[in-house]
C-alpha cells in the first residue's frame, strides 16, 4: 500500500521503479482521490499475484503504460490509456 491515501498526489510517475520482484500491489494506489494521471511506463508485472483494491477509490482517469501484459493483468483498458 505504498501510496495509499496520498490525497495530495495529482500525478505520479513510477515508470522508473524496479518492480521485477514485486508480488503484491495490494491497495497500492487506493484512496488517492486526487490522483488523475499515473505513468507506469513499461512496468514489469510478471511476478505480481495480488492486485486487490489496486485503484479502489482513486481518482485515476489516465494511465500511461507500454507493457501489454501489465495492461491486461491490471485491467487498465477501463482508463484513458496512453501507450
Amino acid at each position: 500500500a505504498m501510496f495509499r491515501c496520498c490525497c495530495s498526489l495529482t500525478e505520479l510517475d513510477v515508470s522508473h521503479f524496479d518492480t521485477s520482484n514485486v508480488v503484491s500491489m495490494w491497495y497500492t494506489f487506493s484512496f488517492c482521490s486526487n490522483l488523475k494521471t499515473i505513468n507506469l511506463g513499461n512496468m514489469n508485472s510478471e511476478k505480481v499475484e495480488d492486485i486487490t483494491y489496486l485503484f479502489q477509490y482513486s481518482g485515476v482517469q489516465t494511465v500511461i503504460c507500454g507493457n501489454e501484459a501489465t495492461i491486461e493483468k491490471f485491467g487498465l483498458e477501463r482508463f484513458n490509456l496512453i501507450r
